[in-house]
């Protein structure tokens, strides 16, 4: 007699309203908790972009190696007279919320509504997605922008699926694997008919074509953008993607980790991503991999994870590029062991549910205090506020040599960015630019460069040569002599 398999949660009538009240819920938090919040490195530089872009160079500055994307998006608030730090921010949120909602709403036609609305449960009390959810960061955008391309490759809408994998490079860059995601895929599909071959080639096309026109911008964009007698043609139009790679190199030793750092960190902030082994079994026992829509996923995750996992440049919430599709797989795995142990005749239904939900509760308790703690840790609000005050208030004239994005926020001046240097073209910016002011924090050096700390020193007496106009435990302000 053939019993008819009901998935854990899939009998509750009103789990798209608890899905809207738990993302609505989220929402909500995110407003009440970012603007205490300490500005990062990548927020302020994407906010200084944004200026640079819409006043054509007149404010702020540009980092060659960032996609143009999200600063354009950012700038545009602030070409509207908009504060782009809390703006930006509450656009991060709503980003992160439509993430959320895509997620659970697609991983449901996928897989099914218990699934997805234990990988959204999951992510949320994650202190690495929780934290960065409100930041202006390119991740969590690049990946709704993935989401919604294979939402249309699994709708065989291949041009809007090559549309939006083009959208998510361009916001950031190493989601450019999203198209070999859907091109491993399709060729999959290519082996197993070879009576569509000429179909299946055509949908390649019809994916690849958008994509490499999305290239083909960010090389106009790079060759009108980085005019410089120094830079040859090939340099020229691949300016962002060769600075990325030398700066990711000459940052490296400030976020170093092994192989395995990202999955030690994650199942240490959240235990229940352990549930990724089982359901990774789950997804073979059930033969998934057959199916063109969930063979996406599993590409997703082991690629997007094993290009993080071997880059020398390792920070935690960069892994939130494959926590995403790895939360998927927990939610698999909750779903398999529950409907193995329900199937159990000596197992009171009652008993395996009330045993469940106590373990969840549990393991729980981790990630909450972790983000808890976090965001404490992270509330920093007024650590440094004199000094960005004093910016605000006193209208610094011309141009600014900084060893920090961060004031970039707070004033609109032009300015020579003084950091991912070597000590001799540092050296060369702070002799040759016309600028009227130093904003300096600090210079650090890589451990193995032996002449840096010399060199230091020799860039520390220029510097000091100028007026000391104002001076916090973080920052000094000098004026020209």
């Amino acid at each position: 007699m053939n019993i008819k398999k009901k998935d854990f949660l899939n009998n509750f009538k009103e789990t798209k309203i608890l899905i809207l009240v738990i993302i609505f819920a989220f929402f909500v938090f995110q407003l009440l908790i970012f603007k205490g919040q300490k500005i990062y490195w990548d927020e302020a530089v994407y906010i200084a972009m944004g200026k640079y872009f819409y006043s054509l160079g007149r404010n702020a500055f540009i980092e060659p190696f960032r996609p143009p994307l999200l600063s354009l998006i950012n700038g545009f608030l602030w070409k509207l007279s908009f504060d782009p730090l809390i703006m930006g921010r509450i656009l991060s949120i709503v980003i992160s919320s439509l993430f959320l909602f895509y997620l659970y709403f697609f991983g449901a036609k996928v897989f099914n509504k218990a699934i997805s609305l234990i990988a959204v449960i999951v992510l949320i009390i994650t202190p690495v997605f929780f934290i960065n959810s409100f930041r202006i960061f390119t991740t969590l955008p690049a990946l709704l922008l993935v989401f919604i391309s294979f939402y249309f490759f699994n709708k065989e809408r291949y041009f809007f699926a090559g549309v939006f994998c083009g959208l998510a490079f361009l916001t950031r860059f190493p989601f450019a694997l999203s198209i070999l995601v859907l091109t491993i895929v399709l060729f999959i599909e290519i082996i197993k008919d070879k009576t569509k071959f000429n179909d299946n080639l055509l949908n390649l096309l019809k994916i690849w074509i958008p994509f490499i026109s999305s290239v083909v911008v960010l090389c106009l964009y790079s060759y009108f953008m980085f005019e410089s007698e120094d830079l040859v043609f090939f340099q020229r139009i691949f300016m962002p993607l060769l600075g990325g790679i030398y700066t990711s190199n000459i940052t490296s030793f400030f976020h170093t980790g092994g192989f395995l750092y990202y999955f030690k960190n994650i199942f240490l902030q959240n235990p229940l991503f352990w549930f990724s082994l089982p359901g990774l079994y789950f997804f073979f026992r059930r033969k998934y991999y057959k199916n063109k829509e969930k063979l996406v996923f599993l590409f997703a995750f082991l690629i997007f994870a094993l290009y993080f996992s071997i880059s020398s440049h390792k920070e935690i919430r960069y892994g939130l590029a494959f926590f995403s599709f790895m939360a998927l797989f927990v939610g698999l795995g909750v779903d398999g062991i529950f409907n193995i142990l329900k199937r159990q005749k000596w197992l009171n239904k009652y008993v395996l549910s009330a045993s469940l939900i106590l373990i969840f509760i549990i393991i729980l308790i981790i990630p909450f205090s972790s983000t808890h703690n976090l965001v404490k840790l992270l509330n920093t609000s007024g650590k440094d506020e004199d000094f960005y005050s004093f910016l605000k208030e006193n209208n610094l004239n011309g141009s600014v040599i900084t060893t920090t994005p961060f004031p970039s926020v707070f004033i609109d001046n032009k300015m020579y960015i003084a950091y991912y240097y070597s000590m001799p073209r540092l050296k060369d910016i702070l002799e040759e630019k016309d600028y009227n002011y130093i904003i300096f924090s600090s210079i650090e050096c890589n451990p193995v460069d032996e002449k840096c700390p010399e060199q230091r020193e020799k860039i520390l007496e220029i510097i000091r040569s100028n007026k000391l106009i104002y001076k916090t435990e973080t920052y000094k302000l000098y004026k020209r002599n």
